[in-house]
């Protein structure tokens, strides 16, 4: 069984990844790269991935796929990030 003290920094870091996917879209109007969103949070990429692909399942974002900065932020996550 996980420990619950990691499942809720998981769940902090993607929220935290959530809101500064919220507020990068509105300052620039496009999503930020993948490299962008680990630098900003202070993990490595693959691990940023893992949790952007986490939020994908949530239904909180959308990422569409061989599309540069192709994130998008849903209704349902834009509601989750405030």
């Amino acid at each position: 069984m996980a420990d619950p003290k990691l499942v809720k920094q998981g769940e902090d870091r993607r929220k935290t990844i959530l809101k500064y996917l919220v507020n990068y879209q509105a300052e620039h109007g496009f999503a930020p790269t993948s490299r962008e969103i680990a630098k900003a949070v202070g993990i490595a990429g693959p691990t940023a991935w893992g949790h952007v692909t986490a939020l994908q399942d949530d239904g909180l974002i959308e990422i569409h796929r061989g599309v540069a900065r192709g994130i998008k932020v849903t209704a349902k996550g834009r509601r989750a990030a405030r």
